[in-house]
């Protein structure tokens, strides 16, 4: 193995494009096939406690609802962590944008948690 190290030459820094910054801003994540709640929102929303999700929509108006709890029920959808941290959750949506093909223009969009959400 060999390593160059040149001296004179002024260093830049590697800028990586394949990621983004992270912030305190609550968002929803609508995804290819998940919806995702990041870690201001879960720690706002305090979803650390539920389990359970059921998703609202109301396609005339064009607005999604959600409500958390630990009750199963025929339409509820499971809440999961979605990384190794824990600190944020997601839950499964292929069914949902089947059912309302309108929510598929806002998957790989981030939306600002509204606070009359909770």
């Amino acid at each position: 193995m060999h390593c160059v190290i040149f001296l004179d030459m002024a260093f830049k820094p590697f800028l990586r494009t394949d990621s983004f910054t992270r912030d305190s801003s609550p968002k929803i994540s609508i995804r290819k096939k998940h919806i995702g709640f990041n870690a201001a929102f879960v720690k706002i929303a305090n979803l650390q406690k539920f389990s359970k999700v059921k998703i609202e929509v109301d396609d005339e108006k064009f607005k999604i609802g959600f409500r958390f709890d630990n009750e199963g029920g025929h339409h509820a959808l499971a809440l999961f962590s979605d990384n190794p941290s824990h600190r944020t959750k997601a839950t499964g949506a292929t069914k949902l944008f089947k059912q309302h093909p309108s929510l598929k223009k806002f998957q790989s969009s981030r939306i600002h948690w509204i606070d009359n959400l909770l």
